[in-house]
């Protein structure tokens, strides 16, 4: 990030949530990493702002939805003022326009509520080692809304355990569909290693995730892809199938 003096100083980042409980475990597990400052967090737009303006940060992570003023708003002014800001942006909201708007407006990562705290510590790893503009950033992390709002239009919700591990084994194929061909061997214990989890725990949570979905009575146009692939007398795809058909819709959806 900046530099000060020959010195590299620390990453400096200002957190905007309300939600005490995950901005207290982000923040602590923020402060672990031996190149980043938490200098600030706030919980409502207006004391966010400040903060902003004091501590010119290199990271903010906020909330879409603040009391005051709103994540948009902020991201507007740090734009005006031209602030070298990289932006992370959570939110329970995972509507296509509104993810889209956001990317817009120049963040560089969006979040879905209830989001993995490892997550978003990694993709902060990520944007201080970056050296790519932001335009780039745009194009690579918008992939994990587009899975968020398939997943979810499936009728697989966030809160769902098996969430995370769906979502995360449908971008891995997406960037190696080699993958695909070593799911139990190679995909499953990737993901566990990931979420510190075991490959049997993770086959498991996916499957229920599947099944949730299809015990669900939606018809949406997303499902019916997955209805050319099933044998007679099967009402459901199996896990490798469903990540398959997947990844290979969202890397469709970026031609």
């Amino acid at each position: 990030m900046r530099a000060r003096g020959v010195l590299m100083s620390k990453t400096k980042i200002v957190v905007i949530d309300n939600d005490k409980k995950a901005v207290w475990e982000l923040s602590k597990s923020l402060e672990c990493e031996e190149n980043i400052e938490v200098v600030s967090v706030e919980e409502n737009g207006i004391d966010g702002l400040e903060a902003i303006n004091k501590y010119n940060p290199d990271i903010v992570i906020m909330e879409l939805l603040l009391t005051g003023i709103d994540g948009f708003s902020i991201i507007d002014y740090i734009k005006e003022c031209k602030y070298d800001i990289k932006i992370i942006l959570t939110s329970v909201i995972n509507q296509q326009n509104i993810v889209r708007e956001a990317f817009d407006k120049g963040i560089d990562y969006f979040a879905v509520k209830p989001y993995d705290v490892n997550t978003i510590v990694n993709r902060v790893k990520r944007i201080i080692g970056e050296n790519k503009n932001s335009e780039t950033f745009s194009a690579i992390y918008s992939v994990d809304s587009i899975i968020a709002n398939s997943l979810i239009q499936l009728g697989i919700p966030a809160s769902l355990k098996g969430y995370r591990y769906v979502a995360t084994g449908i971008k891995r194929a997406t960037e190696d569909q080699g993958v695909l061909e070593g799911v139990t061997k190679i995909l499953y214990p990737d993901i566990a290693k990931e979420y510190d989890s075991t490959p049997q725990r993770v086959e498991k949570a996916i499957r229920h995730a599947i099944e949730v979905a299809w015990n669900k009575n939606s018809d949406c146009d997303l499902k019916n892809k997955f209805c050319v692939n099933l044998d007679k007398g099967r009402k459901r795809p199996t896990n490798s199938e469903f990540i398959a058909t997947m990844s290979q819709y969202i890397i469709n959806s970026y031609r």
